[in-house]
């Protein structure tokens, strides 16, 4: 019997969250907190012409309104960002505790290349370009025993060759 696939949504949302939204997340703290510094509550001199009507607000309301929506903004995002980490923390709990002692031993690892020759130059398919790169930064196939999927491998061994490298060895990328 065939040993059973990582499942493919999972995969594809812990790409995004790794690509994605861990990079998005901090900036958008970032940009919340410096938002929150400049609106400080208090007008930058007065409301203009002195009369205002009874439906206007102050600049210092103002301010005070776009400060109250960004700190809203800034507790969600930490909030679901929280209820995330929970969420995936007790799916895998529940996971293993279904398995119990027939969970594997070995955790199927995802293809990955860094650290090898020509990882950093990604490879275009139907290329003729001699500096096409072998790695493709979304694949996400289970390696095997080299830590590249079988794809990767052969392309990776085909660049060395073309650029008079040593061949990849196990070692080299465990090492890696």
């Amino acid at each position: 019997m065939r040993q059973p696939q990582p499942d493919q949504d999972l995969t594809r949302l812990a790409f995004r969250v790794e690509k994605q939204t861990a990079v998005l997340f901090p900036l958008a703290v970032h940009h919340l907190k410096l938002e929150l510094s400049v609106a400080d509550g208090y007008g930058t001199g007065g409301d203009g012409s002195g009369v205002r009507g009874t439906n206007a607000s102050s600049s210092t309301e103002r301010a005070a309104a776009m400060r109250y929506g960004l700190t809203t903004d800034l507790e969600e995002i930490m909030e679901e960002r929280a209820e995330l980490i929970a969420k995936e923390t007790h799916l895998t709990e529940r996971l293993r505790k279904i398995l119990g002692e027939r969970a594997p031993r070995h955790v199927p690892t995802l293809c990955d290349g860094r650290g090898l020759a020509g990882w950093e130059l990604p490879w275009e398919k139907g290329s003729r370009d001699p500096n096409n790169g072998w790695s493709r930064p979304d694949c996400r196939e289970v390696a095997g025993p080299s830590g590249l999927c079988d794809a990767c491998r052969v392309r990776c061994a085909r660049y060395r060759t073309e650029h008079d490298l040593k061949p990849l060895s196990e070692e080299q990328v465990t090492a890696a």
